[in-house]
Protein backbone atom coordinates (compact mmCIF):
# COMPACT_ATOMS: atom_id res chain seq x y z
CA UNK A 1 0.00 0.00 0.00
CA UNK A 2 1.41 3.22 -0.93
CA UNK A 3 2.13 6.44 1.85
CA UNK A 4 1.11 10.03 1.04
CA UNK A 5 4.49 12.06 0.64
CA UNK A 6 4.22 14.68 3.84
CA UNK A 7 3.18 18.10 3.05
CA UNK A 8 6.11 20.00 3.28
CA UNK A 9 7.69 17.03 0.90
CA UNK A 10 5.17 17.49 -1.54
CA UNK A 11 5.69 21.54 -1.45
CA UNK A 12 9.61 21.03 -1.94
CA UNK A 13 9.31 18.68 -4.83
CA UNK A 14 6.94 21.22 -6.52
CA UNK A 15 9.32 23.84 -5.93
CA UNK A 16 12.48 21.92 -7.30
CA UNK A 17 10.32 21.30 -10.29
CA UNK A 18 9.56 25.34 -11.03
CA UNK A 19 12.63 25.98 -10.48
CA UNK A 20 14.23 24.35 -13.47
CA UNK A 21 11.27 25.09 -15.83
CA UNK A 22 9.29 28.67 -14.96
CA UNK A 23 6.54 29.66 -17.16
CA UNK A 24 5.77 33.03 -15.45
CA UNK A 25 5.24 36.01 -17.61
CA UNK A 26 5.25 39.77 -16.73
CA UNK A 27 3.17 42.12 -18.35
CA UNK A 28 3.94 45.43 -19.99
CA UNK A 29 1.68 48.12 -21.42
CA UNK A 30 3.12 50.24 -24.44
CA UNK A 31 0.48 52.85 -25.68
CA UNK A 32 -2.47 50.78 -24.54
CA UNK A 33 -0.86 47.46 -26.21
CA UNK A 34 -0.44 44.75 -23.24
CA UNK A 35 2.59 42.36 -23.99
CA UNK A 36 3.20 39.10 -22.50
CA UNK A 37 7.10 39.11 -21.77
CA UNK A 38 8.45 35.53 -20.99
CA UNK A 39 10.67 35.48 -17.61
CA UNK A 40 13.95 34.60 -18.87
CA UNK A 41 15.38 31.88 -17.10
CA UNK A 42 18.15 33.10 -14.50
CA UNK A 43 21.03 30.55 -15.54
CA UNK A 44 20.66 31.08 -19.70
CA UNK A 45 18.23 32.57 -22.14
CA UNK A 46 15.83 30.63 -24.28
CA UNK A 47 18.10 29.36 -27.41
CA UNK A 48 21.13 31.67 -26.47
CA UNK A 49 23.27 28.98 -24.21
CA UNK A 50 24.48 32.17 -22.54
CA UNK A 51 25.81 32.06 -19.27
CA UNK A 52 24.90 34.51 -16.92
CA UNK A 53 28.57 36.33 -16.64
CA UNK A 54 28.16 36.74 -20.45
CA UNK A 55 28.89 40.37 -21.42
CA UNK A 56 25.28 42.04 -21.93
CA UNK A 57 24.77 44.35 -24.98
CA UNK A 58 23.90 47.51 -25.12
CA UNK A 59 21.64 49.45 -27.61
CA UNK A 60 20.87 52.79 -28.72
CA UNK A 61 17.62 53.65 -30.88
CA UNK A 62 17.57 56.52 -33.87
CA UNK A 63 14.60 57.00 -35.68
CA UNK A 64 13.10 53.42 -34.58
CA UNK A 65 16.34 51.71 -35.97
CA UNK A 66 18.17 49.37 -32.85
CA UNK A 67 21.76 50.00 -32.89
CA UNK A 68 23.38 46.89 -30.58
CA UNK A 69 26.81 46.81 -29.76
CA UNK A 70 29.29 45.70 -26.48
CA UNK A 71 27.58 47.58 -23.72
CA UNK A 72 29.54 50.81 -22.95
CA UNK A 73 31.27 50.96 -26.15
CA UNK A 74 30.10 54.29 -26.94
CA UNK A 75 30.12 57.51 -24.79
CA UNK A 76 28.40 59.68 -27.20
CA UNK A 77 25.65 59.57 -24.22
CA UNK A 78 27.33 62.78 -23.63
CA UNK A 79 26.71 64.59 -26.52
CA UNK A 80 22.95 66.13 -27.09
CA UNK A 81 22.03 68.44 -29.89
CA UNK A 82 20.71 70.59 -27.94
CA UNK A 83 21.06 73.60 -30.36
CA UNK A 84 23.22 75.96 -28.94
CA UNK A 85 24.49 73.45 -26.98
CA UNK A 86 26.40 69.85 -27.06
CA UNK A 87 27.12 68.59 -24.13
CA UNK A 88 30.77 68.80 -23.28
CA UNK A 89 30.52 72.08 -25.43
CA UNK A 90 28.36 75.09 -27.18
CA UNK A 91 27.83 77.47 -29.64
CA UNK A 92 30.20 80.42 -29.01
CA UNK A 93 33.12 78.20 -27.04
CA UNK A 94 36.60 78.36 -28.52
CA UNK A 95 37.72 75.87 -30.81
CA UNK A 96 40.75 73.92 -29.36
CA UNK A 97 38.55 73.36 -26.26
CA UNK A 98 35.35 72.07 -27.94
CA UNK A 99 37.33 70.11 -30.57
CA UNK A 100 38.91 68.85 -26.88
CA UNK A 101 35.84 68.18 -24.75
CA UNK A 102 34.19 65.88 -28.23
CA UNK A 103 37.09 63.83 -28.40
CA UNK A 104 36.54 63.10 -24.87
CA UNK A 105 33.27 62.24 -25.55
CA UNK A 106 33.33 60.71 -29.43
CA UNK A 107 36.68 59.62 -29.49
CA UNK A 108 39.25 61.35 -32.77
CA UNK A 109 37.32 63.03 -35.59
CA UNK A 110 37.49 61.36 -38.94
CA UNK A 111 38.09 64.64 -40.60
CA UNK A 112 39.48 67.93 -38.80
CA UNK A 113 40.42 70.52 -41.83
CA UNK A 114 41.20 74.24 -41.29
CA UNK A 115 39.96 76.60 -44.16
CA UNK A 116 38.17 74.06 -46.21
CA UNK A 117 37.62 75.76 -48.99
CA UNK A 118 35.46 74.50 -51.87
CA UNK A 119 34.68 71.50 -49.18
CA UNK A 120 32.49 73.58 -47.30
CA UNK A 121 32.79 77.57 -47.99
CA UNK A 122 32.12 79.80 -45.26
CA UNK A 123 33.46 78.39 -42.20
CA UNK A 124 37.27 78.45 -41.36
CA UNK A 125 37.30 75.08 -39.86
CA UNK A 126 35.60 71.69 -40.05
CA UNK A 127 35.63 69.10 -37.57
CA UNK A 128 33.60 65.83 -38.32
CA UNK A 129 32.99 62.53 -36.15
CA UNK A 130 31.01 60.35 -38.67
CA UNK A 131 27.76 61.92 -39.99
CA UNK A 132 28.25 64.80 -37.50
CA UNK A 133 29.85 68.27 -38.17
CA UNK A 134 30.88 71.52 -36.49
CA UNK A 135 31.81 74.37 -38.62
CA UNK A 136 34.13 77.03 -36.68
CA UNK A 137 34.71 80.50 -37.37
CA UNK A 138 36.91 83.72 -36.12
CA UNK A 139 37.99 80.88 -33.78
CA UNK A 140 34.88 79.73 -31.99
CA UNK A 141 32.27 77.11 -32.59
CA UNK A 142 29.83 78.78 -34.74
CA UNK A 143 27.38 75.89 -35.50
CA UNK A 144 26.99 71.74 -36.62
CA UNK A 145 25.21 69.97 -38.45
CA UNK A 146 24.29 65.76 -38.14
CA UNK A 147 23.25 64.25 -40.86
CA UNK A 148 21.82 60.46 -42.15
CA UNK A 149 24.94 59.69 -43.84
CA UNK A 150 27.38 58.27 -43.61
CA UNK A 151 25.21 55.66 -41.60
CA UNK A 152 27.02 54.38 -38.44
CA UNK A 153 27.72 56.52 -35.29
CA UNK A 154 27.46 58.85 -33.84
CA UNK A 155 24.16 57.97 -32.93
CA UNK A 156 23.05 61.00 -31.60
CA UNK A 157 19.22 63.31 -31.08
CA UNK A 158 18.22 65.99 -29.56
CA UNK A 159 17.11 66.88 -25.51
CA UNK A 160 13.07 65.66 -27.13
CA UNK A 161 15.04 62.60 -28.87
CA UNK A 162 14.56 64.06 -32.26
CA UNK A 163 17.05 62.46 -34.59
CA UNK A 164 17.15 61.30 -38.67
CA UNK A 165 14.61 59.78 -39.23
CA UNK A 166 12.03 60.73 -36.78
CA UNK A 167 8.85 61.50 -39.03
CA UNK A 168 6.96 65.18 -39.39
CA UNK A 169 4.30 63.35 -37.43
CA UNK A 170 6.47 63.49 -34.52
CA UNK A 171 8.12 66.42 -35.22
CA UNK A 172 4.72 68.67 -34.77
CA UNK A 173 3.91 66.59 -31.65
CA UNK A 174 7.32 67.98 -30.01
CA UNK A 175 7.42 71.40 -31.69
CA UNK A 176 3.46 72.44 -31.77
CA UNK A 177 3.30 75.23 -33.37
CA UNK A 178 6.56 76.47 -33.58
CA UNK A 179 7.21 73.98 -36.24
CA UNK A 180 7.14 75.12 -39.99
CA UNK A 181 7.40 72.86 -42.77
CA UNK A 182 7.86 73.32 -46.41
CA UNK A 183 7.45 71.55 -49.41
CA UNK A 184 10.54 70.77 -52.03
CA UNK A 185 10.90 73.00 -55.02
CA UNK A 186 13.20 72.76 -57.91
CA UNK A 187 16.66 73.97 -55.81
CA UNK A 188 16.14 72.36 -52.13
CA UNK A 189 14.67 69.69 -50.59
CA UNK A 190 11.51 69.38 -48.01
CA UNK A 191 12.78 70.96 -44.87
CA UNK A 192 11.68 72.45 -41.57
CA UNK A 193 12.65 74.77 -39.11
CA UNK A 194 12.37 75.59 -35.14
CA UNK A 195 13.19 78.57 -32.83
CA UNK A 196 15.61 77.18 -30.19
CA UNK A 197 17.47 79.02 -28.04
CA UNK A 198 19.22 82.14 -29.92
CA UNK A 199 18.42 80.67 -33.23
CA UNK A 200 16.51 78.14 -34.89
CA UNK A 201 16.67 73.99 -35.70
CA UNK A 202 16.42 73.48 -39.10
CA UNK A 203 16.87 70.32 -41.20
CA UNK A 204 15.60 68.26 -44.46
CA UNK A 205 12.90 66.29 -44.95
CA UNK A 206 12.03 62.85 -47.04
CA UNK A 207 8.36 65.12 -47.76
CA UNK A 208 6.17 66.96 -45.58
CA UNK A 209 3.11 64.16 -45.04
CA UNK A 210 3.23 63.04 -41.48
CA UNK A 211 5.15 59.75 -42.37
CA UNK A 212 8.03 61.27 -43.66
CA UNK A 213 11.06 61.70 -41.70
CA UNK A 214 14.32 64.12 -41.25
CA UNK A 215 17.52 63.39 -42.88
CA UNK A 216 19.20 65.96 -41.43
CA UNK A 217 19.55 68.56 -38.52
CA UNK A 218 21.68 71.61 -38.30
CA UNK A 219 22.21 74.30 -35.84
CA UNK A 220 24.03 77.72 -36.42
CA UNK A 221 26.18 78.08 -38.86
CA UNK A 222 26.86 75.34 -42.21
CA UNK A 223 28.35 75.02 -45.00
CA UNK A 224 27.71 77.85 -47.85
CA UNK A 225 27.69 80.55 -45.04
Amino acid sequence: MSRALPRSLTALVALSTLAGCRSDTIRTTDGGTKTTVPLVSSTTGPGTGRSPTSKPTGTSRAGGSTISGPAGSSSSDAVVLGGGSLGPTSIGAAADPAVAAMKQALGNPTRDLSNPGSACPGPDRLVTWGRLSLYFSGGKLAGWAYDIKPAGPPQLSTPSGVTVGTTVATLRRVYGDKLQVRPADELFPAGFRVPVGASDLTGTLTGTGGEDTTTSLAYGMSCGE
